[in-house]
């Protein structure tokens, strides 16, 4: 594996969407924190057990990934050991992990939020509770802005982390 790139926001952020397209411009493996939620039968589920579950669970098919291939993990890491799961799978596998923070302006978040969307259960309400639980990321991170129209922009900027932390 040539590394991990996680891509975190909160609900409306707009980080499905650009990381599913991150990962097919690096030919990179894909996996969603919303679709292993409602594979492991766990929609509804929020308690921080129920979530750390499904982020053990992505590590673990993180940990599975086979070849040269990065991992794209799309998941909103709000909370440090979220994130640090990830962090330390890295570490023990010795390949980079790069962390990826989006945002969205909150008007354009509501108007995402209130669009129907296939994977996720999320709606501004869960976005206003993740908001305010938010734990500051206190590891290196770039924090990009998602826009209706930047995703090219946000692509090669995703590209070009991942070249600048590519094992030789």
């Amino acid at each position: 594996m040539q590394g991990i790139v996680l891509v975190g926001g909160l609900p409306g952020s707009g980080k499905s969407f650009f990381a599913s397209r991150l990962a097919d411009a690096a030919g990179a493996i894909y996996l969603s924190s919303d679709k292993l939620r409602k594979a492991m039968a766990a929609s509804g589920k929020y308690t921080r057990e129920d979530k750390l579950a499904v982020y053990r669970a992505l590590a673990g098919r993180v940990e599975e990934a086979k070849g040269n291939a990065w991992v794209v993990v799309d998941a909103t890491f709000s909370h440090r050991d979220m994130r640090n799961i990830f962090f330390d799978l890295a570490a023990k596998l010795s390949v980079p992990c790069v962390f990826i923070w989006l945002y969205a302006d909150e008007t354009l978040v509501k108007e995402r939020l209130a669009k129907p969307r296939p994977d996720s259960e999320a709606d501004y309400a869960v976005y206003e509770i993740l908001r305010d639980a938010f734990e500051a990321i206190e590891t290196p991170h770039v924090t990009l802005e998602s826009t209706n129209d930047n995703v090219d922009t946000l692509l090669k900027t995703g590209l070009n982390l991942m070249r600048d932390h590519e094992t030789t």
